[in-house]
């Protein structure tokens, strides 16, 4: 649906609610937005009085910040925005200081799933590397009113020695804490650790219903490892009497999975009743992000015939399902709904970024030379009032002004209109640039292909950096 489609009240819903919420009204109607909203806030209300029995008020209090005001990330809510979205897209120094962030832990992986940068990489461009605790315990001592965590990264966290240590640490500081993983390689004893830590939500990448087509996209996984200890973290909370963790499911969808959308929502309900999976229990089928050596497997949209018997199926068994995203930027919200801003994704080893959503690309190279500081050197409240990072938050939302160039070409907010209009403007440096300037130098050839432009000379836009630029490696 594009802008000129929108009725006044679409237009209004639009401008003041975020992304998500948008599809939910645009796919369901406005009711179904204040019924979700109404049905989930309660049950997160019961939800924080099972954790301030078990784990303290001030673990109940992050929490409820946590579904209140954290916009993106898995585990959030944003209920505030809701309604109060955009004051803070107008005036974002209202935001001092970050209270949630996400971590890379390792590019370190085992697997080779055919969708992931991962496995595309040149050492050159990203080695493989763990962050230590030590380095993690640095950069998480920067941001004394922390108050969520993902601990992520585009390799196999569990494979991190310090993995397990540095989420007791977190917890321990009470810390809401999401980890992301597919699963195949837990023990039930790591599964009973997880538990026993109180550990908030576990996103679990699993992404089809048959073994066949699930080992054939994650290459190197076991699709009957990951039931195994889907049904060990279900019994474990069970047998520990813990609501926790919050099991969610993330299935990206991909031409040679997405006829397994309601088989898969089937799968996922014959383990148990939703409700075992916590109240933020659901399955979130999202598009793949795209870059040029995985655009064969590219879906663009999910047939209306499939998302109609998904949601059937999700209706029938009591689960709630999502289906997010497109790959046609005319149908994605523009910058200037944009709050992906108020959570720094780290990246190696310790570079800050203002979100996750440029990642996935394959031009590692270009992100670390855009890095707004270096965390584990520099404490989070320097790095966030550098005057390229607020530039950059005072850009983004603004509709006449130019994209700065750590947003330009993003796949989650329709960038395209505004860098054709106001350009691209690299706040470390000043430098306005034409939106074929930043294709040509910036993008690289593996993200160009998002471009109608007719652009000749690559200058070398993918050339490997070497890794010591602008950051100090260390291969532990």
């Amino acid at each position: 649906m594009r802008q000129s489609d929108l009725s006044l009240l679409d237009r209004i819903i639009e401008k003041f609610i975020p992304p998500p919420l948008i599809f939910t009204r645009r796919r369901f109607g406005l009711w179904a937005v204040v019924l979700m909203i109404s049905s989930v806030g309660f049950k997160y209300l019961r939800m924080s009085g099972h954790i301030a029995r078990t784990q303290g008020l001030k673990a109940a209090y992050n929490f409820l910040w946590v579904k209140l005001f954290n916009p993106v990330g898995p585990g959030s809510a944003g209920f505030v925005y809701f309604f109060f979205g955009w004051l803070y897209r107008r005036f974002p120094q209202l935001v001092r200081m970050p209270g949630q962030i996400e971590v890379e832990l390792t590019t370190v992986c085992d697997k080779k799933c055919i969708h992931c940068e991962n496995t595309m990489w040149d050492v050159r461009d990203q080695p493989a590397l763990n962050i230590t605790f030590d380095e993690l315990k640095t950069m998480m001592d920067s941001i004394p009113k922390l108050k969520w965590a993902s601990l992520v990264g585009e390799g196999s966290s569990f494979l991190n020695k310090d993995c397990m240590k540095m989420l007791r640490y977190l917890k321990e500081r009470k810390v809401m804490v999401y980890q992301v993983d597919h699963l195949s390689d837990l023990t039930e004893e790591m599964i009973e650790e997880l538990v026993d830590m109180k550990i908030d939500g576990m996103v679990v990448s699993f992404d089809a219903a048959t073994k066949e087509t699930y080992e054939a996209i994650k290459v190197g996984c076991k699709f009957d490892n990951v039931n195994t200890n889907i049904q060990r973290f279900l019994d474990m909370k069970k047998k520990k009497n813990s609501m926790l963790p919050e099991i969610v499911f993330g299935y990206t969808v991909m031409n040679n999975n997405v006829n397994e959308i309601p088989q898969f929502i089937d799968h996922i309900a014959d383990f148990a009743p939703r409700t075992d999976f916590g109240p933020g229990g659901r399955i979130n089928f999202n598009r793949m992000l795209v870059f040029d050596d995985i655009k064969h497997l590219e879906q663009k949209e999910i047939p209306k015939e499939i998302i109609q018997k998904g949601s059937e199926r999700a209706a029938a068994r009591k689960w709630f399902a999502s289906f997010t995203g497109t790959n046609d930027l005319s149908d994605c919200p523009g910058p200037e709904m944009c709050m992906a801003w108020m959570e720094p994704y780290v990246m190696m080893k310790g570079l800050v970024m203002q979100c996750c959503a440029v990642f996935i690309s394959n031009n590692r190279p270009q992100l670390r030379k855009r890095a707004f500081g270096n965390l584990i050197e520099t404490p989070m409240k320097e790095i966030w009032n550098s005057k390229p990072y607020v530039q950059t938050r005072k850009l983004i939302n603004r509709s006449n002004q130019p994209i700065p160039l750590n947003c330009a070409g993003c796949r989650i907010f329709n960038t395209r209109p505004r860098e054709e209009k106001y350009g691209v403007l690299d706040t470390h440096s000043g430098r306005l640039m034409s939106q074929e300037e930043f294709v040509r130098e910036y993008q690289g050839e593996s993200m160009q292909m998002h471009y109608d432009l007719d652009i000749v000379d690559k200058r070398d836009a993918n050339k490997s950096i070497p890794v010591e630029e602008g950051q100090k490696m260390n291969t532990e």
